[in-house]
């Protein structure tokens, strides 16, 4: 008589399975059992139950299985903007580039379709959670709901009018509190504040997203010390650099994910570290608008939460997280002129259950554990893949020679099989890319 506790959803068969747990556990030949969303069972596929049974099993014979990537830091909309204001150091780069394009061009459908198009990208790539801040942010979590990835989604305030809050901060915040209401509670989608940074946001708009953030016992999503300029300019204006002047308003009495942190100050990254609060180390975003070198080894060393983003594809091209760890990995040796300054496996953390610990979701995701979240991923190494040949350090496989999954899986459900999205009407995308590049080609003339 065959048991229910032995009757499974889903089960991925003889891989090698990166765990990512506590004692960064390697098995080979191995087996990942998935029940109701989450995973009921990791072991050698030999040991697997005489009396087990799955709905649906995945062969993962010369392949690798892995926790989803999950990118810390997005923009997801975007991807219709890949490479605008190249050439342009950040503060330029916003006010000529992005902010005008914005200011023309960014609307519902812009949302939609740039979402579209980042979110199936991410999903190709192996990341199944994703942190966004955007305008219209319902309709990046509707998006998000539809395509089945997993996201952490922040209605963006700022001081000044914005595309879905043309009447200013009021506005903007009434948005983010409608929005967290909306959808508070949803199996995938986790609402946020995102207060955009300490030059756009003053001390009661800091505070004011504290509050909000407080009362919906919600996350807050900020750029905070991303270049020289801004710690200058904000010690000129506050008379305390980005992390102290956001923490003397209060902001860390909440839950906070801090995009970039590439120049923090005396005594900011122990601050950091006492409160709690998450980091997105956007590497390729940080090169691309010569913003500098995040100082990752010392952050490392205080074992601070520690995650990747991959900004949005206008400061970099791609929100693939594969690329991200490897140019972390790059980045860093080559600052510290060090070879030894991170190891792949420390980067590959930082891309799995370091972006869990910065979201504050390290019991839910970024490993391989029964009890976890079934966010899984399968890479395909066989020998049709002449670049996955030969393998002699996983990690270093993984962050220097990976660049998309053959498998997805959110929740225990399929999203990606056999490197083909499940969920989208390829043509329709298409059409839709098209028609709103043409919009921005008028007003970027």
């Amino acid at each position: 008589m065959r048991t229910s506790e032995n009757k499974f959803d889903l089960v991925i068969l003889n891989g090698t399975v990166v765990t990512m747990n506590q004692a960064f556990d390697v098995i080979k030949d191995a087996a990942v059992a998935i029940k109701d969303e989450h995973i009921a069972l990791v072991c050698p596929t030999k040991e697997l139950p005489d009396d087990w049974t799955a709905r649906q099993t995945i062969d993962a014979t010369d392949a690798i299985i892995i926790p989803g990537l999950i990118n810390a830091h997005t923009h997801v909309p975007h991807s219709l903007l890949r490479g605008v204001g190249d050439g342009l150091p950040l503060e330029r780069w916003l006010s000529e580039a992005i902010f005008p394009i914005e200011r023309a061009c960014v609307d519902e459908d812009f949302v939609k379709v740039g979402a579209r198009l980042s979110i199936i990208e991410m999903l190709l790539g192996g990341t199944t959670t994703f942190a966004d801040m955007f305008f219209y942010e319902h309709a990046i979590a509707q998006e998000a709901d539809t395509l089945g990835i997993r996201a952490v989604l922040g209605e963006t305030v700022m001081d000044f009018p914005t595309p879905d809050a043309p009447e200013g901060v009021r506005q903007g915040l009434s948005l983010a509190e409608k929005f967290i209401d909306e959808w508070k509670g949803h199996d995938r989608i986790t609402p946020a504040v995102a207060p955009h940074a300490p030059y756009t946001c003053a001390p009661e708009t800091i505070r004011a997203s504290r509050d909000l953030a407080y009362k919906t016992q919600t996350p807050v999503l900020i750029h905070l010390s991303e270049t020289k300029h801004e710690v200058d300019q904000i010690l000129k204006k506050y008379g305390a650099t980005p992390i102290h002047y956001v923490a003397r308003e209060g902001l860390f009495d909440v839950k906070v994910l801090a995009a970039h942190v590439v120049h923090p100050q005396s005594g900011e990254l122990a601050l950091l570290q006492e409160k709690n609060a998450g980091i997105a180390h956007c590497p390729r975003s940080n090169m691309n608008l010569a913003s500098g070198a995040a100082p990752i080894r010392r952050m490392l060393d205080k074992n601070l939460r520690l995650g990747l983003g991959t900004d949005g594809a206008a400061s970099c091209p791609t929100t693939n997280l594969f690329e991200e760890m490897g140019t972390a990995a790059r980045l860093a040796k080559l600052h510290h002129e060090r070879a030894d300054v991170v190891s792949a496996r420390e980067i590959f953390a930082m891309g799995t259950i370091g972006g869990a610990r910065a979201l504050g979701m390290e019991e839910r995701l970024g490993s391989i554990e029964p009890g976890k979240l079934a966010d899984i991923v399968v890479v395909d190494t066989g020998s049709s893949s002449l670049e996955h040949a030969p393998i002699y350090d996983i990690y270093a496989h993984l962050v220097y020679s990976t660049a998309e999954a053959r498998d997805t899986i959110v929740g225990g459900m399929l999203v990606v099989r056999d490197k083909r999205v499940l969920t989208i009407d390829w043509q329709r995308l298409r059409r839709q890319v098209r028609e709103q590049s043409d919009r921005i080609t008028l007003v970027a003339k």
